[in-house]
């Protein structure tokens, strides 16, 4: 039984890296399911230290950047089906364009278990997104969200000083912590 398993781990390994190989741009270790599901592979990156749990179902042009970790059964969804055109049934009308409206999931994120997120969605930077969320608007950065539909509850760090003492920390230019610092201004 252990040969065989063995033979499974490297048949795994290898799958992993042809589906990796297929994928527009992915950092250092990058590590997904390999039976997930990335319908546009073309339109797919990832950034380094990206985690994506099992099961994941991504029909999006989606922007990982770096240091995400992301829980079982997430969901992303870029487009829209076409319905309602004479003569037609719903279910064969297929929308061939490329996906619109591209998900960018910024530094630093925690993505719970069985998350969707839809289209043109911004997760910012440290943000943590609770488990069973339905993400259908931008979220601002280094807030806990939560709820369907998903909105930022609280922030992650208590005063902007001590944000700002962490990003530093962290080792940000001063020109992305100034945008974080918008974006959660603009967002809440």
């Amino acid at each position: 039984m252990n040969k065989y398993m063995n033979i499974f781990k490297i048949l795994k390994k290898i799958y992993m890296k042809i589906r990796i190989s297929c994928l527009k741009k992915v950092g250092k270790n990058f590590i997904f399911d390999p039976f997930s599901q990335i319908i546009y592979p073309e339109y797919f990156t990832a950034g380094n230290d990206v985690f994506i749990g099992p099961e994941a179902y991504i029909s999006a042009e989606v922007d990982f950047l770096d240091n995400v970790m992301v829980g079982p059964r997430l969901t992303m969804i870029g487009g829209d089906h076409k319905f309602g055109v004479k003569g037609k049934l719903t279910r064969f009308l297929i929308n061939e364009e490329s996906p619109s409206n591209k998900i960018i999931v910024g530094k630093d994120c925690w993505i719970g278990a069985n998350v969707t997120v839809l289209k043109g969605v911004e997760i910012g930077h440290g943000a943590v997104i609770g488990a069973g969320s339905i993400v259908t608007k931008s979220i601002a950065p280094y807030t806990i969200a939560y709820g369907v539909p998903c909105r930022s509850m609280k922030n992650i760090f208590e005063t902007d000083e001590i944000l700002k003492e962490h990003l530093q920390i962290l080792g940000y230019d001063n020109h992305l912590i100034n945008e974080i610092f918008q974006k959660r201004t603009l967002l809440k």
